[in-house]
């Protein structure tokens, strides 16, 4: 029962990222549009920063076949895939703290 209790944890570690990521960034986008002077300079986006990381440790002729499409692809799922390891880690550990209240994803 206990791994049960886990996965469930987990699982919703991942929801609550995934939603939490993707509203973050509508108003992070919305904030932008409204005012512009309030968003940091930026020389590159981290996500494709980190693609073009990995692409160059990859061998030049695999590198090559990795599509325009994959690329942005890649860039921009790395930011769900921040917020969504955030809330995996957070579900994870949260049933193994002892605390006085139950975690907010248990019953």
């Amino acid at each position: 029962m206990r791994d049960n209790d886990l996965m469930k944890r987990i699982a919703l570690g991942a929801a609550a990222g995934l939603a939490g990521t993707v509203a973050l960034q509508q108003i992070r986008t919305q904030t932008a549009n409204a005012f512009p002077e309030t968003v940091p300079p930026m020389r590159q986006d981290p996500g494709e920063f980190m693609v073009e990381q990995v692409e160059q440790v990859l061998p030049e002729r695999t590198s090559e076949q990795i599509s325009s499409g994959a690329e942005t692809a890649a860039a921009k799922s790395l930011a769900l895939g921040y917020g969504m390891t955030a809330g995996v880690a957070y579900g994870a550990r949260c049933g193994m703290i002892p605390r006085s209240k139950p975690c907010p994803s248990t019953p």
